[in-house]
């Protein structure tokens, strides 16, 4: 009887409900990445720009552009600076969860049984460290020689 058709109601309702949100979380998602996007054409942009800058009219102008290693520098601080507030500002608002607000215990590496993984870093957390840094200036080296090469647009297209 009608005891069924108000079960189908509240369950539609709520497919409704968790489908709308759904929606919400695709669109900022979307919008998310859009805006990722831009800022990351623009740095493109920008890079070929800071390190091909002649100032003077004519083509005997100076020659101001930043050397890569400068400007690798400069652009390695920034995000290190704000990926670091970002971090420690999540950290100490919240700690550490899972997607379910569970707090999440992390064992000290000492506690736990040794793994024969070969990118096994709980150990030796240097080890790591050093894998991270030989892989970011392969990175950097390769973003400034597209640059280079194709310029900000063939770079990020090829990206």
């Amino acid at each position: 009887g009608g005891g069924g058709a108000r079960v189908e109601q509240q369950q539609q309702m709520h497919q409704e409900e968790d489908t709308s949100a759904m929606g919400n979380t695709v669109f900022m998602g979307s919008l998310v990445v859009l805006v990722g996007s831009i800022l990351h054409s623009l740095m493109f942009v920008l890079s070929e720009r800071s390190m091909n800058t002649t100032s003077g009219a004519n083509a005997g102008g100076t020659n101001t552009s930043v050397p890569p290693p400068i400007w690798s520098c400069c652009l390695g601080t920034i995000e290190a600076s704000f990926m670091t507030l970002w971090v420690l500002s999540h950290v100490f608002m919240g700690g550490f969860h899972n997607a379910d607000g569970d707090e999440l215990h992390v064992p000290h590496p000492s506690s736990s049984s040794s793994s024969s993984s070969i990118l096994n870093f709980q150990d030796s957390p240097m080890d790591g460290f050093l894998l991270l840094l030989f892989v970011d200036a392969i990175h950097a080296a390769s973003f400034f020689a597209l640059l280079r090469d194709l310029g900000s647009i063939g770079s990020a297209l090829l990206k």
